[in-house]
Formats: structure tokens, sequence, C-alpha cells
């Protein structure tokens, strides 16, 4: 498992109630479009369901060129969105989910969590660097995303 967070604030004459709505609408675009943020992603097809509490799922294929995958992704609230991803040949299932906490500053936190897989998750090497990879993203979508809406990271 790998938890970690961003510490954000929004720009100046924003309330912080604006920013966090800002910032939620934001999140659902990239979940939506990841093509738009993430520069791996050459194309996103997206349909739209309800499951049996209401919330709204996406079901997503991305095209990442020689690579495709399916996942889907549920709205929990406007602040919490979970991705759910099957295994696959390279990797194991898993769930990566972002929450943002409001206060101020407004904290973005990410969780990512997944299944054993012989080679991969008892790798400790190969594990460091996807959690880095993971961060690494993580931070560039939030600084796609405030590039957009207003704002600054602060940690």
């Amino acid at each position: 498992m790998l938890k970690h967070e961003i510490a954000v604030r929004g720009p100046a004459g924003k309330s912080a109630q604006q920013f966090e709505q800002a910032l939620s609408r934001a999140l659902a675009a990239f979940a939506r479009r990841p093509h738009f943020f993430l520069e791996h992603v050459r194309a996103c097809t997206v349909s739209e369901g309800r499951d049996d509490l209401g919330r709204l799922v996406l079901c997503r294929k991305l095209d990442f060129g020689n690579f495709v995958f399916q996942d889907e992704v549920l709205f929990v609230s406007p602040l919490q969105t979970v991705y759910c991803v099957p295994e696959l040949e390279q990797t194991p299932a898993s769930t990566f989910s972002i929450r943002v906490e409001p206060g101020e500053p407004l904290r973005i936190s990410f969780t990512y969590r997944e299944a054993i897989k012989a080679g991969l998750s008892d790798n400790f090497h190969v594990m460091t660097l996807r959690k880095n990879a993971w961060k690494a993203k993580d931070r560039d979508v939030i600084g796609r995303i405030l590039e957009r809406i207003g704002g600054t990271i602060v940690s």
C-alpha cells in the first residue's frame, strides 16, 4: 500500500469553497479525460452507469498505444473517487483512490492498494520504483489541474 498527500492552496480572490468545488470538477474531468492530463494516454473511451447505491461509475478503456486496458471509476462523493483496475498480465488487481480533504491548505490524499503478485509485489526495488512513479504522476496531474483552475502546490 502507498498513501501520500499533496497540499494545495487556491488563488487569491477565490474562496476555499470555490477552490474546493473547482478542484472537485477538475478531478472529475481527469477521470473522464485522462488523455488530457497524462501524456502517455493516447485516448480514452468512457461509458457511464450507476452502482446499487446510485453513485456514478465510469467504465473506461484507456489506450496507451502499445497497451490498452479497462478500469472502472467510482465517484464515492464529490470529494472522493476510487479507480478499480483488474489484474493484468503484467500487474496485479489494484485500487487507487483520490480524496480531497478540506482545510487550509487543502490536502489531496492518494491511496494505492494492490493484490500480491509474485516477482512484482515482492520485489522491493521494483515496488520502490513504482511508488516513486505514482507519486510523480500524481504531482504532475495536480500541477496540470492547478494550471487550469489556479492555485499552487504547497507541499
